[in-house]
């Protein structure tokens, strides 16, 4: 479930140290390097690559298009690095809390693999993470990376390969198959046009495209004059802000067209009224397209020039799959667990009687042991009507639950 719904849209402002009065260096290719290429991992829909900090700490970063500035999610590593926090700041904070803190660090070196660095660069530290990407994704992911990267490079990311292509924006000439669109870059982030049409009706948006979020639509349906509410809806928690979570409901939509290629029966997130919602209202922004939609493509985006280029590959035609089960896990460590945070009423996993603080022994072979959190998801949204076998202990008791995988939307 949280594979669709994690979020990561970040409202803050960027800093940039002065060093011997010129501007902070930024990320920069090898000499005489035209472009780089680098596998990356794709975990719940989200980009993950490396990033090693001030050559003391590789930790595994998000690339994200909502991010205005790097983000170390948890401030153990900064105390560990011995970070110069030059000053502390609040965050509008999309989730449960409005604002969060965060330490300032400036003149720190971020380098990614094949040679590609960067000086006096800046970074925001989390007093406290409310995002909790190891707990929810049940890997080791500490940190967020977005406008330093695409603000200085044109990021080519191939979806089928699982690699990102960093091209020099002066040698850089676009592949042939690939349509391209204006977008428009505000506070650093990009946004395109795009179609969403429901029950024969349909509006062309403003939509950021967000590799930072792993669902696939996300709106904010009273910005539109023709769309509403989809005609059935699942109230869930949505996944992760800055804040904590976000909470709202999830439908389908007829299609969403983006650059004249339309993705039919999609997924469509909608944030109840508070911390997200008002978070899109101060972006101005009718919502945004996230990793389940892009990964449908493979995507060029350059923010220099203010294009979006799009072609369809191998997963054009995959339907867009939510989770069968209504059960939500989540990962702990010391010692290592997987615990049920969340069984939607009546869904399959609420009637086998499956309840929140359950610790899960197993899913169908599937264990914490042998297993990592992304495997056990995609056995609950593998397909309608196969049979898991859960079993859990509950106040020192093992039990054993036996349900159908079923369509809830």
């Amino acid at each position: 479930m949280l594979r669709k719904f994690l979020y990561i849209i970040l409202t803050i402002f960027m800093f940039s140290p002065l060093v011997n009065g010129q501007q902070k260096l930024g990320l920069v290719l090898p000499p005489e390097t035209e472009s780089v290429t680098l596998p990356f991992t794709f975990l719940n829909n989200l980009i993950i690559i490396p990033v090693t900090i001030n050559n003391q700490i590789t930790l595994k970063f998000i690339l994200d298009t909502g991010a205005s500035n790097a983000i170390l999610t948890e401030k153990i590593f900064g105390d560990v690095m011995d970070l110069d926090y030059s000053r502390t700041i609040s965050i509008a904070s999309p989730g449960v809390v409005e604002e969060v803190s965060a330490h300032v660090v400036n003149n720190v070196s971020l380098r990614l693999p094949k040679g590609i660095l960067g000086k006096y660069m800046s970074m925001l530290v989390l007093e406290e993470d409310y995002i909790e990407l190891q707990k929810n994704l049940g890997e080791e992911i500490f940190g967020i990376i977005g406008y330093d990267v695409f603000n200085r490079f044109i990021v080519d990311i191939n979806f089928i390969k699982s690699e990102v292509t960093f091209h020099d924006p002066a040698t850089f000439r676009a592949p042939r198959g690939y349509k391209k669109i204006n977008m428009a870059i505000e506070n650093n982030k990009p946004y395109i046009d795009a179609i969403v049409r429901q029950n024969g009706e349909s509006d062309t948006l403003k939509l950021m495209i967000d590799t930072g979020a792993s669902h696939a639509l996300l709106l904010d349906v009273a910005k539109s004059d023709v769309l509403t509410l989809p005609d059935s809806t699942l109230a869930t928690i949505l996944g992760h802000g800055l804040g904590g979570e976000i909470h709202g409901s999830i439908g389908r939509y007829q299609e969403l067209s983006i650059c004249g290629f339309g993705l039919r029966d999609v997924l469509v997130s909608i944030p109840k009224e508070g911390a997200y919602s008002n978070a899109i209202k101060r972006g101005s922004r009718n919502g945004t397209i996230g990793g389940h939609a892009l990964m449908h493509f493979n995507v060029i985006i350059d923010y220099k020039n203010e294009a979006f280029y799009v072609r369809k590959n191998g997963n054009f035609r995959d339907p867009f799959q939510y989770d069968l089960s209504g059960v939500r896990v989540s990962y702990f460590d010391n010692p290592r667990r997987y615990v049920v945070t969340n069984v939607i009423e009546n869904s399959p996993a609420d009637k086998a009687g499956m309840m929140v603080g359950d610790e899960v022994i197993s899913v169908n072979g599937y264990t914490s042991d042998n297993s990592k959190l992304s495997a056990i998801y995609a056995m609950l949204r593998s397909r309608p009507k196969r049979m898991i076998k859960a079993s859990v202990m509950r106040d020192g008791e093992k039990l054993v639950f036996k349900f159908r995988l079923k369509r809830m939307i």
